[in-house]
């Protein structure tokens, strides 16, 4: 009777852990997305050999972000953050002149981090579109 009973004891302890590092995990998650000002970041590099580029941000069709990117020939990664709502969401990056338009889908739950590089150099570029490369990270950007 006694192991038994010493047996439900460790299984509301193990319970109560996990439930106080659940808890944790989301106060970290909510005091970085309230410091950063948002709980999307995405990093934007316009690595291409041509112009500067204007591109439009839409997030499930509405327009979120306008912005001018530079060209730089090496990672010049430019940042911008926007708080969104849970759930599953599309990203979309589009420039005026239609040379870049490509869309993510993300699953807004954690603070999420999409990195964005845009080519031009050959062979990369297809039908005078430039290449678009996006990846998803849930930690902080890093560029080695």
């Amino acid at each position: 009777m006694e192991k038994q009973v010493n047996m439900w004891s460790n299984i509301v302890v193990f319970i109560k852990i996990i439930g106080i590092v659940i808890v944790l995990f989301v106060i970290i998650q909510y005091s970085v997305s309230f410091t950063l000002g948002g709980n999307l970041v995405f990093s934007l590099s316009n690595e291409s050999q041509t112009d500067s580029l204007f591109i439009d941000v839409y997030l499930d069709g509405e327009r979120v972000l306008e912005n001018v990117y530079t060209n730089e020939f090496t990672h010049n990664f430019k940042s911008d953050v926007i708080d969104i709502g849970f759930g599953k969401h599309v990203l979309t990056f589009m420039s005026k002149d239609g040379s870049v338009h490509t869309s993510v889908g993300i699953n807004a739950f954690f603070v999420t981090w999409i990195g964005v590089e845009i080519y031009n150099s050959t062979p990369r570029i297809v039908n005078g579109k430039y290449h678009v490369y996006i990846y998803e990270q849930k930690l902080p950007l890093t560029v080695e």
